[in-house]
């Protein structure tokens, strides 16, 4: 594919985001030519190069055009386009795990960039502690986040599962229009009790002595019920189109790496404070397993260096970290 020019991009992006800004699709010319400032064949000719490159766009009467899918083809030149050169972005249509593809972006990184691994499907993907993540075709977000971690960070990895849960919750809320989105510890992403996305963090050392945090996001973006019972998780799981917002993944995808990259650079408090505000298990009686281990307690609070504080039933006080715990369902 050809690159695609900036003007180009300019005309996705309000494609993507006009239906939510007039609450309606689909979308008048006119509108589009305001906002684009593209008339006549200069409009055509870049309606003409999103479909080249893969987009589905529906025509309706000479008055409205209507976004249906985003192609692959414009992914990376969208993405570029909107992240800026920090960004080093790597586009598939088909992989095993963008955690494989992200741990090679990581070693060709320069300082200050972040690498960014996504693709159309995944086959193989994975979640927390070796548990397999499901990822439908065409019908969920499946995407790797890379960076070099500074020292400060490197002796903080808690504080990185905590921002990365909230930057998440912040960028689907941002791309669909959702409000009230939960964190359940450490970084599960639910709304409506259900899980609507997963995150698996990675550290992995690298041959300059440097070390690489990989940040897997995983949202079910359009599966629908009869997808979800063919994986057994009807009753655990939702998607954004169930819950009424149509998303583009490519959008979606843009909007969580900007709040990444914006939470990376607030004060973890801050941070901190947001994920308190999400959470839904401080003061709960829950149960968790660390280590093939089986806490049971009530939440008191959590800890940037320690993580999960629970008050045991007999009144013990212990630490849980966040890579190694989950919680137990009883």
């Amino acid at each position: 594919m050809e690159t695609i020019p900036p003007k180009h991009l300019q005309l996705l992006e309000i494609l993507i985001t006009a239906g939510g800004e007039l609450d309606a699709n689909p979308i008048p010319i006119e509108f589009i030519k305001i906002k684009s400032g593209l008339n006549g064949d200069f409009l055509t000719k870049a309606i003409n190069n999103l479909i080249t490159n893969g987009c589905l766009i529906n025509w309706h009467g000479q008055s409205k055009i209507e976004l249906q899918s985003v192609g692959i083809g414009t992914w990376k030149d969208y993405l570029q386009w909107a992240l800026g050169q920090e960004a080093n972005i790597q586009v598939f249509a088909q992989t095993n795990s963008t955690q494989d593809l992200a741990k090679r972006l990581a070693i060709n990184l320069s300082p200050g960039q972040y690498g960014l691994a996504i693709t159309e499907e995944q086959t193989r993907g994975r979640g927390r502690l070796n548990r397999t993540w499901h990822a439908h075709k065409n019908k969920s977000l499946t995407m790797s986040w890379v960076k070099i971690l500074n020292k400060n960070e490197l002796n903080h990895l808690e504080q990185l599962t905590i921002s990365t849960a909230v930057a998440v919750a912040q960028g689907i809320e941002t791309a669909s229009g959702l409000n009230n989105i939960k964190i359940k510890w450490p970084n599960d992403i639910y709304i409506a009790q259900k899980k609507l996305a997963g995150i698996l963090i990675e550290t992995i050392p690298l041959n300059n002595g440097n070390t690489a945090a990989i940040v897997g996001v995983g949202v079910n973006v359009a599966t629908q019920h009869q997808d979800l019972e063919q994986d057994k998780q009807t009753f655990q799981s939702v998607s954004l189109a169930e819950m009424g917002h149509k998303t583009h993944r490519v959008h979606l995808s843009k909007c969580i790496c900007q709040a990444m990259n914006q939470i990376t650079k607030q004060d973890y408090q801050q941070t901190l404070n947001q994920w308190q505000q999400r959470n839904d298990i401080l003061g709960k009686t829950m149960a968790f397993m660390n280590n093939s281990k089986i806490y049971r307690g009530t939440v008191m609070d959590l800890s940037a260096s320690d993580g999960l504080i629970l008050q045991t039933q007999d009144g013990a006080v212990v630490h849980l970290p966040a890579q190694t715990t989950s919680t137990h369902l009883e």
